[in-house]
């Protein structure tokens, strides 16, 4: 008996033609998967210990962009919405106490 409604007939799986998985091949090789490091390394080992695919190939970009602008003395601007100090990450930008507004209005 089906959970569904009577108007849904199975799939019909006659024409499904499958092939080994082995045969297929990847955008992603094993060699791009993170590396496990030491819960005492460094922020930059963490960073190059990350894949080089999808979100995290942007974070390492976004970290070598930062890096380039700051050997360069260009100012670096962040753009953040509300969500990243209402859930509790502004020490992550090295703002203690919270208070992003004011410590952005002073300056460095």
């Amino acid at each position: 008996m089906s959970q569904y409604d009577d108007n849904f007939a199975p799939i019909d799986l006659k024409d499904v033609k499958t092939y080994p998985l082995s045969s297929r091949s990847s955008k992603v090789s094993l060699d791009d998967f993170a590396k496990p490091i030491d819960p005492s390394s460094s922020v930059e080992h963490f960073i190059s210990s990350l894949p080089n695919i999808l979100a995290a190939k942007n974070l390492k970009l976004l970290v070598e962009q930062v890096w380039r602008a700051r050997d360069l003395k260009k100012p670096i601007i962040w753009g953040i919405g509300g969500h990243v100090i209402k859930t509790g990450l502004a020490p992550l930008l090295g703002i203690p106490d919270g208070s992003s507004c004011e410590r952005i209005r002073a300056g460095p």
